[in-house]
């Protein structure tokens, strides 16, 4: 039997197996999420980041103050949620601000679990099981519970993608998700890369407008510190998070040197997604491994940033198969920051779940090959 024809059996058979483990796997997962949820809001920690970097942030916008705090790592560690946000968000989100707290954090979690639900159907999923990976996931409870933006960059990453070959609407998107996530700036070079160039430089421009023109709106209070702010950022959180600087940081590596593996992950990444573009695999694997290179090419990786690159994955895999697992598997670690044993858990799930991604095109061609 042709080895093609091989491959395609053995893909079908776990793609059967991985079926017949879903039901029961997301009970268990969807179980977990329901305990976590309750356990948190009866700890008060539902909404703990919306708080600061948003809800109140906005409300400072409203009365004419700075949304920024004083570039000060020891400060921004106790406050846990300190205001970091580009400008434009807090415009955005300005009407949440006139509501109680309460109010607005519900409001808040509907509207990204509306937008992550947009953004799956955008990029073309029809299958319930994907969906129902996604909605039980770890990452998705940590967003919910912290009340973070994920759906958001979620859907616009989607935009991006379902508008890619049409310059303005694919500048818009990208223009609007890197003026929200700085991180994500590797999208623009996707679509240079890809030979978007107009929708790439427009990307790129638009960013930059839309952060000054929020700034203008509060009067550019806090532009000259920015910089500062996020290396502040940087220096409080970076060893708490999921990052290869994290893993270096706890390893003992001294501060430089740790902070070198964020730029080599990004690099690396990049380096696949041109390899990827020129060896003609689809715009679909090199978009994920943009989208890969700003997540976890960046000095701090929360658990909760993987709902977006869920989208990235399901550009690649619209249907539900063993690699939608994986997601599900993240709730071996809900700390943060992670113990030892989490993080390195954790790592090994990431590091899964990319390969994974940027292997499916060529698979998926062999069984196309072998039809």
């Amino acid at each position: 039997m042709p080895e093609r024809e091989q491959l395609a059996i053995r893909r079908s058979e776990l793609a059967r197996a991985a079926g017949r483990l879903a039901s029961p796997t997301f009970a268990i997962a969807g179980a977990l999420l329901v305990a976590k949820l309750a356990l948190e809001t009866a700890r008060g920690h539902d909404g703990f980041d919306f708080r600061g970097t948003i809800w109140q942030a906005t409300r400072d916008v409203l009365h004419g103050r700075s949304p920024y705090p004083a570039p000060d790592a020891h400060q921004l560690l106790l406050a846990g949620h300190p205001a970091v946000y580009p400008p434009d968000i807090f415009l955005v989100a300005s009407p949440l601000g006139l509501l109680p707290l309460g109010v607005a954090e519900v409001i808040w979690d509907v509207a990204m679990v509306a937008c992550l639900a947009a953004a799956l159907a955008l990029v073309g999923v029809r299958d319930w099981r994907v969906y129902a990976a996604v909605f039980v996931s770890y990452p998705l409870t940590a967003s919910l519970v912290l009340g973070q933006i994920d759906g958001l960059l979620g859907l616009g990453c989607a935009l991006a993608w379902r508008y890619r070959d049409r310059a303005a609407p694919a500048a818009a998107a990208v223009a609007a998700v890197i003026a929200t996530k700085l991180f994500l700036w590797p999208l623009a070079f996707w679509l240079l890369v890809t030979g978007r160039r107009k929708a790439a430089a427009g990307a790129v421009g638009g960013a930059a407008a839309l952060m000054l023109a929020a700034l203008a709106v509060i009067g550019f209070d806090g532009l000259r510190d920015y910089p500062r702010l996020l290396k502040a950022l940087a220096d409080a959180f970076q060893i708490r998070g999921y990052s290869p600087v994290a893993s270096g940081l706890r390893a003992g590596l001294p501060v430089e040197l740790a902070r070198l593996l964020a730029p080599l992950v990004a690099v690396a990444l990049l380096a696949a997604m041109v390899r990827l573009t020129r060896a003609g695999a689809g715009d679909t694997r090199a978009f994920a491994a943009a989208v890969a290179a700003g997540i976890f090419g960046s000095p701090i990786v929360w658990m909760h940033s993987l709902v977006i690159f869920f989208v990235a994955l399901a550009i690649v895999r619209r249907d539900f198969s063993a690699v939608w697992l994986l997601p599900l598997a993240f709730w071996v670690s809900q700390t943060e920051p992670p113990r030892w044993p989490q993080l390195v858990v954790a790592q090994c799930l990431m590091v899964a779940l990319i390969a994974a991604t940027l292997a499916e095109g060529r698979s998926r061609r062999l069984r196309a090959a072998s039809a």
